[in-house]
């Protein structure tokens, strides 16, 4: 079974200081590090630069239209500021569209939940595996116009993997 396996070359980035608690609608965020595989029973699996910062929100509620980006800043551990966020063009919206979702009950019966979800990537705004500080600033912007701001600064560290895994761990990964 030597073909079953998978050589890494990845770079995850882990959030060592996450934003506090706010008072209104933040979206969360991640790192989104534009991972691919070469094969369905071994290869490589490798991310690939610039990655970008994900945003996803989860609106119950029905009472937001969008979420705009306003202020994108990377910073990296050296005071760098990262080309890639600094050319980034702003703002950038993201408007709600409806997610159903259908879960099976006991009984065979189906139960369908829909909300409204506000997702978007902002690409190419990391382009080093480094230390950073993401300065996300904005607006979450309401069905009847009204805009609540927001601010977000996370700390990030890049987390490196070089190994060789069988093809078992890398599915009970996902």
């Amino acid at each position: 079974m030597g073909g079953l396996q998978y050589k890494m070359d990845t770079t995850a980035f882990k959030m060592i200081t996450p934003a506090p608690p706010s008072r209104g609608p933040v979206p969360d965020t991640y790192i989104d590090t534009n991972m691919s595989i070469s094969g369905m029973f071994g290869g490589k699996i490798r991310t690939r630069k610039p990655y970008a910062v994900g945003s996803d929100y989860t609106d119950e509620s029905f009472t937001l239209e969008a979420v705009e980006f306003t202020r994108v800043m990377v910073t990296y551990g050296d005071g760098t500021a990262d080309p890639g966020a600094a050319a980034f063009k702003l703002p950038r919206r993201f408007d709600a569209r409806p997610y159903e979702s259908y879960n099976s009950m006991s009984g065979g019966r189906v139960v369908k939940s829909t909300v409204n979800s506000i997702s978007g990537k902002l690409r190419g705004v990391i382009t080093r595996d480094e230390d950073f500080t993401l300065l996300l600033e904005g607006t979450v912007i309401k069905k009847d116009g009204t805009r609540e701001p927001f601010n977000l600064k996370e700390r990030y560290e890049p987390i490196r993997d070089t190994t060789t895994r069988s093809w078992a761990e890398v599915i009970s990964e996902v």
